[in-house]
């Protein structure tokens, strides 16, 4: 009697080892095959994003000597799209916003290159290009770069202006912000296109050595945080066009905008905080 209780507890402990046995060999191959599946899918997943966004680092490099940011100033334009093309290939290299960013794009201070723009302005759309002189900026120089578009009779293209942004690498001391002013405003006023900007009295001092005249930018200057009413005039009879009251804080930049069209009745001045 004993004998067969003893095989019997020797064949269930034979069935657990051979139990024991079946997971041991196949469990790995499961989760092998398991997150192998997995680990595919994510692959192609990733291989699909490439084809679909593709980033030349050529000229844009993490650790680029020189920094460059862009701005549109194109009435009725979209966000303009650049890219480059390396090979017969494009890549995205960045895009152009009608609002003044803050954030710059590192580059290669060495070689000059060509970014091809595409854009809508209205239906219509364009596809140009321009040129970076990369090779003409200095290391650790900031620069921003205004596009306007411009027309040679029935052909437009872009107009960059470059703007030298050395000021941003000097803070602003305690109580104090920096103000500067770009003119996008072709048509007004007349017969010139251009403006001296006041800070509170329109009477007083100019805020900058020159005026602003259409596709220039004027740069940095300091002004006292605190509220304050910013004034244009013409500088052909003097008359007050704009004048925008802000809330001006310190430590910051700001960057005044002339834009859209006086015959359209779009032209307005406005006042970003990058």
């Amino acid at each position: 009697m004993a004998s067969k209780q003893y095989r019997k507890v020797d064949r269930k402990r034979l069935a657990s080892l051979v139990v024991l046995l079946q997971l041991f060999v196949f469990t790995p191959m499961i989760i092998s095959s398991f997150y192998g599946c997995a680990h595919t899918v994510e692959e192609q997943t990733i291989h699909d994003t490439d084809t679909v966004l593709q980033n030349d680092t050529t000229f844009k490099v993490p650790n680029g000597a020189a920094f460059i940011r862009f701005t549109s100033y194109i009435n009725d334009a979209g966000p303009i799209l650049l890219k480059t093309r390396i090979s017969n290939s494009e890549f995205l290299f960045g895009s152009s916003l009608s609002q003044t960013v803050k954030d710059y794009i590192p580059v290669r201070n060495d070689t000059s290159f060509t970014l091809y723009a595409e854009y809508y302005n209205g239906p219509t759309k364009f596809i140009d290009s321009i040129s970076i002189p990369a090779d003409s900026l200095s290391s650790f120089s900031l620069t921003s770069i205004a596009l306007f578009q411009v027309s040679e009779g029935s052909e437009y293209h872009l107009s960059p202006y470059f703007a030298n942004d050395s000021m941003k690498n000097v803070f602003p001391a305690n109580g104090f912000c920096y103000f500067r002013l770009t003119n996008s405003l072709p048509d007004h006023p007349q017969p010139t296109p251009s403006v001296n900007a006041y800070l509170d009295d329109p009477n007083g001092t100019p805020l900058f050595s020159l005026p602003a005249t259409y596709q220039e930018i004027r740069n940095y200057v300091l002004i006292p945080a605190g509220q304050h009413t910013i004034i244009l005039k013409s500088i052909t009879d003097g008359n007050e066009l704009y004048r925008v009251s802000k809330l001006f804080y310190s430590g910051v930049y700001y960057s005044g905008r002339m834009v859209g069209k006086k015959e359209l009745s779009t032209d307005q001045f406005v006042i970003d905080m990058e």
